[in-house]
């Protein structure tokens, strides 16, 4: 379970206290918590409980809980950056965030200012999350803005229902005319993939390719927003509030996906405190500078609160409220909630339900961590053990819950077991078997007699026996003969995420799961796992001394002991693309994978012709792999090949009755390993969507007396040039067919927003059709189109002249 669920789910369960009924300042105390010499910028809890605190010079240290509301002391080194860090006046250390599933994953994700540039990394982390993994780290995200030392921002986030991708402030590094250039990342909120540091197709400038400035960027027109957040239980969607500094008024926004803050060569006086884009809405100011920010959904903080501090100076608290909770009203009669708190670079609620804040004079000197706590009426504290601890062990899985909950000054009157398989219990101390192996997330939640609450989780795994009989080569890709792998090499064996170490019987290595393969590449193998679900994942070539690029494949495992076998066949090069190919909706495919070098299709070893029976003629070169159950798949490339564009494309001839064929080109050098992820967009991917066909159609729609009408009345607020939520299409004038009629969409891969003559093949009609998309959300979310509206749109698509497919138009494939 992830740190960020492990917060909420306490912070979320308190009682709901309902808008002006706050408990006041008196109510709460200050706390100091632990100091440094050096300077602090930003705060994280684990899954556990354990407090990381980054110190801007470039050094993260641990706090582990003492188990009596404090933290063992002194703090651990957690992870050492200084060699790497630049802390001249606003660089440094200044982002750190963990893994949505760091507790499985253990990844941790810094952002920090080099002597030249500003960049996201990601490292692994220990076994007992104590400490970074010597050469661990690597650059996911670099080359950002580090012309100055000023307006560097850097907070970096994940929000809540997107695990995947990772959000960056960035400040416009003292250039304030880039803010607004979409080819600079000067000013701007980025959101990337959290495992490649690529621009997503999703995003609204997206361009095509993920590598771009553009493809990364979430919002624009920014100063300096050095922290953001989230509503930690939801809250509007595509929506995250940022605390900024201006010129001489700072201010504290509802930004939208997609927006502009205005902010640019105009400065304060240029929209900065009055955005004209509405998705940018100015909550409210105050004098510089403030910084850290958190919202408190629910309990003794207040329901829907925001927490705002000012640089050395004071806490205040402001009311959200509005259907999108865009509007801020000021709390404690506009005076201060807290006074002279140290609190005020980064704010975070922990996990005890306390605020947290970090604190740096600036420089690099005096750092402190405090909390403010709610001592008028504290809620409780759910906590339980189990029988046995940790609880995993081979289903059926018999786990005794003991309730350890307390109540200061109250008493506990209610509890709420769910055990995470669909079974719940109100009993003081439950037991329960889990009887079929899985992952769980048990979480208990208790209610004091004043009707506070708290929840907390804990996570379950139960396994089975599974005998494995793995046979198969690992080949050498490096020519087309491809004989068995001359050097010696491994297997690694993962969990279906493919991260996640699986420990194998007679396994060697930390994890306990390699297994060693000779010279020759024979696998012949005969392994037991305890296996909490129904797939793994094998890894060939990870060792740096076989002088190839490592490959994962995928294997579906049915229910039983076994022994299953398992086909493991690898052809590995020097010079490799590899990856996953998942839909929109994140279901891996099993569907052909193509290379092309230049303009010509490109043997691989191991590969295939064109399926006969799909429309296409033999080519007569094996250019095509399948990806396996769970989307898995790798080219070998032959390195004298390398250092020209390769072209990788998806779904040609197998699944191109439901996902679009799409394209990725890159140059690859010779001796590396490109990771290259291909999410194709479904043909008719949405969900929810009206029912049209009681609606008779209409003959000879026309489109500029009957369908731009309809754009311009309730689709050019948003489609227009000066809208920066548009995703890029412009629905104001007479060439707004001409946008959508054959245009690639930005939220489905290789889905055209309108195909000709197919309705059920146009993301369009899915946008406007389907509550819910492949892909964001409804046109419009908050007021559906009329069906009448949406059948005369589906009569001009189908009556628009059919052109080709375009699946097979790229002059690639017959």
């Amino acid at each position: 379970m992830s740190a960020y669920r492990w917060i909420m789910a306490w912070v979320f369960g308190l009682c709901v206290q309902t808008a002006g009924a706050q408990a006041p300042p008196s109510a709460f105390v200050t706390d100091f918590v632990y100091g440094s010499q050096y300077g602090f910028t930003s705060i994280v809890f684990d899954h556990a409980g354990r407090l990381l605190v980054a110190e801007k010079r470039g050094r993260v240290v641990l706090l582990a809980p003492n188990g009596s509301g404090g933290f063992v002391t002194p703090a651990t080194t957690f992870a050492d950056l200084l060699s790497s860090v630049d802390a001249s006046a606003e660089c440094g250390l200044l982002g750190l965030a963990l893994d949505p599933d760091y507790a499985n994953t253990r990844y941790v994700y810094f952002f920090y200012s080099t002597p030249t540039d500003q960049r996201l990394t990601r490292a692994t982390v220990n076994a007992t999350y104590t400490a970074v993994v010597p050469g661990s780290e690597i650059v996911l995200l670099s080359g950002l803005p580090r012309e100055s030392n000023a307006h560097k921002a850097g907070d970096i986030q994940f929000r809540p229902g997107d695990p995947t991708s990772i959000y960056i402030s960035l400040g416009d590094d003292g250039r304030r005319e880039r803010s607004q250039d979409l080819t600079f990342y000067n000013g701007k909120m980025l959101r990337v993939d959290a495992a490649t540091g690529r621009g997503l197709a999703d995003n609204p400038y997206y361009d095509g390719d993920p590598l771009s400035v553009r493809s990364r960027i979430w919002a624009i027109g920014f100063r300096n927003p050095f922290r953001f957040t989230f509503h930690p239980t939801g809250g509007p969607a595509n929506v995250m509030y940022s605390s900024e500094n201006g010129d001489a008024t700072d201010r504290l926004s509802f930004v939208r996906r997609g927006s502009n803050g205005a902010w640019g060569p105009g400065g304060d006086s240029g929209g900065f405190l009055n955005p004209p884009d509405a998705n940018h809405r100015v909550l409210t100011t105050l004098n510089p500078a403030v910084v850290g920010v958190a919202i408190s959904p629910s309990g003794p903080f207040g329901t829907n609160v925001i927490y705002w501090a000012q640089w050395q100076r004071n806490i205040r608290r402001y009311q959200l409220s509005g259907a999108n909770l865009d509007t801020a009203t000021a709390l404690d009669g506009g005076a201060n909630f807290k006074s002279g708190t140290a609190m005020t670079i980064d704010l975070e609620f922990g996990p005890d339900g306390h605020l947290y804040g970090t604190w740096t004079g600036g420089g690099n000197d005096a750092g402190d961590l405090h909390r403010i706590r709610y001592v008028g009426s504290p809620p409780p504290v759910a906590a339980f053990a189990t029988t046995p601890s940790p609880p995993s062990g081979q289903a059926p899985l018999a786990v005794q819950f003991t309730d350890q909950s307390t109540a200061p000054g109250s008493s506990i009157s209610s509890r709420q077991w769910t055990f995470g398989d669909g079974a719940q219990s109100t009993a003081t101390n439950p037991s329960h078997t889990y009887t079929q192996a899985g992952d769980y997330t048990a979480t208990l939640t208790v209610t004091n007699a004043v009707g506070q609450q708290s929840s907390t989780t804990r996570a379950v795994r139960a396994t089975r026996a599974v005998q494995l009989q793995i046979t198969g080569t690992v080949r050498d890709g490096r020519s087309l003969a491809a004989p068995g792998l001359a050097a010696p090499t491994e297997l690694r064996v993962y969990l279906a995420n493919g991260v996640t170490p699986l420990a194998v019987s007679g396994g060697a290595g930390p994890d306990g799961n390699i297994i060693a393969i000779p010279a020759g590449g024979a696998i012949n193998v005969t392994a037991n796992v305890s296996l909490p679900g129904d797939a793994l994942v094998l890894s060939a070539g990870e060792p740096t001394g076989d002088g190839v690029q490592p490959a994962r494949r995928g294997y579906p495992i049915p229910a039983g002991a076994g022994p299953h076998p398992i086909s493991a066949h690898f052809h590995l090069s020097d010079t490799q693309v590899a990856g996953r190919v998942r839909d929109t909706r994140g279901t891996p495919l099993a569907v052909d994978v193509g290379v092309r070098r230049g303009a010509s299709a490109y043997a691989v070893a191991g590969g295939r012709d064109f399926l006969p029976g799909h429309g296409h003629p033999a080519s007569g070169v094996n250019h095509r792999v399948t990806s396996d159950g769970l989307g898995w798949y790798h080219l070998p490339l032959r390195a004298a090949d390398a250092g020209t564009p390769f072209t990788v494309d998806v779904v040609a001839d197998t699944g191109y009755a439901t996902h679009a064929r799409i394209t990725a080109t890159r140059t690859i050098s010779a001796g590396t390993l490109e990771m290259l992820d291909l999410t194709p967009g479904l043909w008719s991917g949405g969900q929810a969507c009206d029912e049209l066909s009681a609606i008779p159609a209409t003959p000879a729609v026309n489109y500029a007396t009957a369908i731009q009408p309809i754009w311009n009345a309730a689709c050019i607020g948003c489609h227009a040039p000066a809208a920066t939520n548009s995703g890029g299409l412009d629905l104001t004038g007479a060439g707004s067919q001409a946008a959508l009629v054959g245009v690639g969409s930005s939220g489905a891969p290789g889905v055209p927003r309108v195909s000709s003559g197919q309705p059920l093949r146009s993301y369009l009609m899915e946008k406007i059709n389907c509550a819910n998309p492949q892909s964001g959300t409804r046109m419009r979310p908050t007021d559906a189109m009329s069906l009448a509206n949406q059948a005369l749109i589906r009569d001009w698509i189908s009556q628009l002249p059919p052109q080709q497919d375009g699946i097979f138009s790229d002059g690639f494939e017959p």
